[in-house]
């Protein structure tokens, strides 16, 4: 039997797509994190206010 695999080597631009696909993780990772810390401070002032 052959081991077929994926060879990125032999595509270009394949160093440019992980930079972009890095950079795009980081920024869903930060979004997700502000809208976890805006998520506990809602829900911290409704349960002060008894909601």
């Amino acid at each position: 039997m052959m081991d077929v695999f994926p060879d990125f080597g032999s595509v270009g631009g394949t160093s440019d797509l992980r930079a972009i696909v890095g950079a795009l993780c980081m920024f869903v990772l930060v979004i997700a994190v502000l809208m976890l810390i805006v998520s506990a401070i809602v829900w911290a002032i409704a349960s002060a206010s008894g909601n």
